[in-house]
Parts: structure tokens; C-alpha cells; sequence
């Protein structure tokens, strides 16, 4: 869940089910924002501003940082890991438009994933683990792309003169 404090910065809460209770889990000063937890459960991905700069952070389930993953004078957001837990795709706009990279969860081995002329964001790694679906930006309308961890190819999903975002996939990674 998300709450706002009261200089409408975005705050990050673990909300239970069953009895509704609010939990702070990242509510440092500035931006806590783009939360996702690690498939063992053992990490949360979040971007932080409370150096000055968004970047993002590794969290435990309790809020407290485990390590920083970017210094980069970019925004670096949107956070999100492979299913086995060892990596991590993210946005940055330190090139320019916001594209996506790829760490380990150490920090190392940084890679550039797309080189596209469009803003993207959004990035949903397949549960199956070779395939990342995001959102893309052509004109004023958003659509929905996957590209192979390799970078290797690039397929369009949709095609409106709408918004399509944030991509999610269904379990099996069949959708």
C-alpha cells in the first residue's frame, strides 16, 4: 500500500489482509516509492530520494536498507525483480530518455537492456524469466512491448490511440 505524509511525499506501507492494519515499511524523507518484493520474500526494490537523487534501494521486509543499488545522476525507478531473486530490471533516464538496465542484486554487473528513441517505463519481469514486458511511449499514447532479457527482440503487444500500462503477468507467464 501507499500513504502520502504531509508534504505529499509517497510512503510506503505493508497493509494485512485480514485485519486491515497499517504498517510503515519505508518512510524516509522525500519519495518511498515503486515498492516490489523479491519472490522469496526476503527483499523489497524501492525508490528512495532521501539522498537528494531517486534511486533505488534494497530494502527488508522490515524497511531497513539492506544496500543501495544506483548512483547515478538519472532518476533511477520502477524497480523490478527476476523471478529467481537475483537481479533486478529498473528505469533510468541517466542516457536521456528513461530506458532499462539490469543488476544484480549485489549492484554489479550493470547492463543497458533498451536503446529506444521512446519513453519507457513500467517494467514487469515474466514469472518464466527471459521475457520483460513494459510500456512505451509513441506520441501521446502508451503501449505495451516485450523485449528477451538478451535484448534481443522487441514485440508490440497493443496498439491504441490510448494509454496502455503497466504490464503485469499472470502466473504462469502465458499472459
Amino acid at each position: 500500500g501507499r500513504l502520502v505524509d504531509k508534504n505529499g511525499a509517497p510512503q510506503l506501507y505493508s497493509i494485512d489482509i485480514g485485519s486491515g492494519k497499517q504498517t510503515p515499511v519505508a518512510v524516509f524523507p522525500g519519495l518511498n516509492t515503486a515498492g516490489d518484493f523479491s519472490g522469496d520474500g526476503k527483499l523489497i526494490s524501492i525508490t528512495l530520494s532521501k539522498d537528494n537523487d531517486p534511486e533505488i534501494y534494497l530494502l527488508n521486509p522490515k524497511g531497513r536498507v539492506q544496500r543501495r543499488l544506483t548512483y547515478s545522476r538519472g532518476i533511477d525507478t520502477s524497480a523490478n525483480f527476476s523471478p529467481n531473486s537475483r537481479e533486478v530490471v529498473f528505469t533510468s533516464d541517466r542516457a536521456g530518455l528513461p530506458q532499462f538496465y539490469i543488476m544484480d542484486v549485489e549492484g554489479t554487473n550493470l547492463r543497458r537492456l533498451t536503446f529506444t528513441d521512446n519513453y519507457s517505463d513500467s517494467p514487469a519481469w515474466s514469472p518464466i524469466g527471459n521475457i520483460i514486458a513494459f510500456s512505451s511511449r509513441e506520441g501521446n499514447a502508451f503501449n505495451i512491448y516485450t523485449i528477451s532479457v538478451t535484448g534481443e527482440y522487441i514485440a508490440k503487444l497493443t496498439e491504441s490511440a490510448g494509454s496502455n500500462k503497466n504490464p503485469a503477468w499472470s502466473p504462469d507467464g502465458k499472459r
